[in-house]
């Protein structure tokens, strides 16, 4: 998986307000009554060490996730903290398979945790929005449905759709 999007850790956030802030950012882009439930786990060499992500800070020493829909098992992204640039700054990147739903929750988690570490999203490859740096409630805006759908995965193939087509008419 790549990093599809990255934002510098700039204050540390319980990873359990991540999720919440993701949920509420879900259902605002697509514009559905509810998301149903986000499943996070850790990776395969934490789990052994009893460790309880909803408790943990995204912070430096934060162990990396695995987030996904829980209807949806092909919609995993992985969040994770690493050390990145030159001075060493620490950045949160989330990168997914491409499936529809996964990259809908990759936008989901980049921008809800943008917003809660009153932080800019980066996307060097200007992949999502024609710049490589915006605010999250320009990614939000940018993805949004504007009719609401009749049902999840219906309004996820709506965003998915809509940034497909984006991308087609810048070239990518």
């Amino acid at each position: 998986m790549s990093a599809d999007l990255m934002l510098r850790l700039s204050a540390p956030v319980l990873f359990s307000d991540v999720l919440d802030q993701t949920r509420v950012v879900l259902v605002s882009l697509l514009k559905v009554a509810s998301i149903g439930s986000l499943l996070a786990e850790l990776p395969h060499s934490e789990k052994a060490a009893g460790i309880r992500l909803p408790e943990r800070l995204v912070d430096s020493t934060f162990p990396g996730a695995y987030v996904r829909f829980s209807t949806d098992e092909q919609s995993i992204v992985h969040f994770g903290v690493f050390e990145g640039g030159s001075k060493g700054n620490l950045l949160i990147g989330f990168g997914s398979v491409s499936t529809p739903a996964s990259q809908v929750l990759t936008a989901g988690l980049a921008a809800a945790t943008a917003l809660l570490m009153h932080t800019t999203i980066i996307d060097s490859g200007t992949h999502w929005l024609d710049k490589e740096e915006y605010q999250p409630a320009e990614l939000i805006s940018e993805l949004a449905v504007e009719e609401s759908p009749s049902d999840l995965p219906a309004a996820i193939v709506s965003v998915h759709n809509k940034q497909s087509s984006r991308k087609r008419r810048i070239g990518q």
